[in-house]
């Protein structure tokens, strides 16, 4: 009896151990799969990574590398990615566009920021320009635990942008080129009847040259003759010496205000049609403008007059010289058209185009006002729109503004305001931003948050 309760007993528990070992087997092979599955997906994800043309790049909340992907290492100049990792971005990220604020504040950073360009630095020391998004990794509790960049290498695309900006230019010195050879035509021939009255005056002046150095030799042979007196007396009269010591004087000085004329419309000329640098340089926006009205006078002088109010004591400030050269040749003409558009049939009628700077904190303003129709109000938020027109067709690309915006916005970090009435003309109101202290400051924050970072971890590691 006793051994048949043992017989059932040791048969359940080996009926358990059975089923347990085949439960074990079940959940290792259940872990098997899971593992090859996770393999699978990272190896997956890895490819992925690996043939991303944009470089990926993972931060820590202090601002250290802990990731990046082949392609950033490759256009960095690097031969590892353990070169980078552990490495500040202050590294590889230019400060120009004031970035690192992201960094520093990275806690309180709302979603994702999306294409803002800015550049990278590579190990050689190289610049290339990159399209930056990136946005903030966090955990179960919404606490910043990194931040991901992603960075598209657009120094092709800067090329073109640099290419297709110069041919606009001189697509526009084209448009100009006939106004401008009639600007240098003017003075060229007042340049030239003024030389032909001077050579005329020599003529006249000639005998009384020679009958004067004729009584000179006489003189200094002690031997006067009245004809020699009665010769000079008559080449001088015959000279009309009163009329030619009065007109002279005007002649030269009138040619020597030509040739400045058209010295000042080929200099004007030739700085606006200069490529320039690809680079931001440091501008006189003064000069900028001034070169531009003189270049721009044929578009203008016959329906409007420039007046100018310029801040004597404006800073030279850090931008795209030539690119905003073409912003104001744009806002001028586009002024001019429409004070054209008003005066046009009326005699001895024309507006004004006012152009003024100015210093506002931190900001450098440029405000171009005209006295012409003023925009619709219906189309007012569609101006900047590329291809945008209200001229006929064949007069208008539509691509002024939308370059004027592109340029003072996107490339320059600016704004435009636009204030139109109805018969009382339209204001642009340029904001620049004037080269700011703001980097230094930034930068010191950066360098000591990665003092206090860098204690920590080696506080950590011990």
């Amino acid at each position: 009896m006793i051994t048949d309760v043992s017989e059932r007993k040791l048969a359940r528990a080996q009926k358990q151990v059975q089923i347990l070992e085949q439960m074990i087997e079940d959940k290792t092979r259940e872990l098997f799969i899971t593992q090859e599955e996770l393999r699978s997906a990272k190896e997956y994800f890895e490819s992925i990574i690996r043939s991303m043309q944009d470089l990926l790049i993972v931060l820590r909340p202090e601002g250290t590398i802990q990731s990046v992907n082949e392609r950033a290492v490759s256009l960095l100049g690097y031969q590892h990615e353990d070169e980078l990792i552990g490495q500040f971005i202050t590294k590889v990220l230019n400060d120009q566009e004031g970035f690192h604020e992201l960094f520093l504040n990275v806690d309180d950073l709302e979603g994702p920021f999306n294409q803002r360009e800015s550049s990278f630095i590579g190990k050689a020391g190289n610049s290339f320009p990159v399209l930056l998004s990136g946005s903030t990794l966090r955990d179960k509790k919404g606490k910043s635990c990194g931040l991901v960049l992603l960075a598209l290498d657009i120094q092709e695309r800067k090329i073109l942008e640099q290419q297709l900006l110069q041919a606009q230019k001189m697509e526009s010195i084209g448009q100009l080129a006939a106004g401008m050879a009639h600007e240098i035509n003017t003075p060229i021939q007042f340049i030239g009847d003024n030389t032909r009255f001077l050579q005329e005056a020599f003529c006249e002046l000639q005998p009384v040259l020679d009958h004067s150095t004729t009584l000179v030799e006489t003189t200094e042979s002690g031997s006067i003759s009245i004809k020699s007196l009665d010769g000079i007396a008559n080449a001088v009269k015959t000279a009309d010496l009163p009329y030619l010591s009065e007109e002279i004087p005007k002649a030269i000085a009138q040619t020597l205000e030509g040739v400045e004329r058209v010295s000042s419309i080929v200099r004007a000329m030739k700085e606006f049609s200069h490529p320039g640098v690809e680079g931001k340089t440091s501008a006189d926006i003064n000069s900028l403008i001034d070169n531009t009205i003189v270049v721009s006078r044929n578009e203008w002088k016959y329906v409007a007059d420039i007046k100018t109010e310029f801040a004597p004591d404006l800073p030279q400030i850090t931008c795209f010289a030539g690119q905003l050269s073409q912003v104001f040749l744009n806002l001028i003409v586009n002024a001019a058209h429409a004070i054209a558009e008003i005066v046009e049939g009326k005699d001895n009628e024309t507006g004004t185009i006012r152009i003024a700077t100015r210093i506002d904190n931190q900001w450098l303003e440029i405000s171009v006002c005209d006295t012409g129709g003023g925009i619709p109000e219906q189309i007012r938020d569609k101006i900047f729109d590329p291809f945008f027109t209200t001229k006929p067709v064949g007069t208008g690309t539509g691509q002024g503004l939308a370059l004027v915006h592109d340029i003072v916005v996107e490339k320059h970090q600016g704004t435009i305001v636009v204030e139109s009435s109805p018969d009382m003309g339209t204001t642009f109101l340029l904001r620049l931003p004037i080269n700011p202290v703001l980097e230094d400051s930034l930068q010191e924050r950066m360098d000591t948050q990665n003092e206090h970072s860098t204690a920590h971890m080696k506080a950590i590691e011990v």
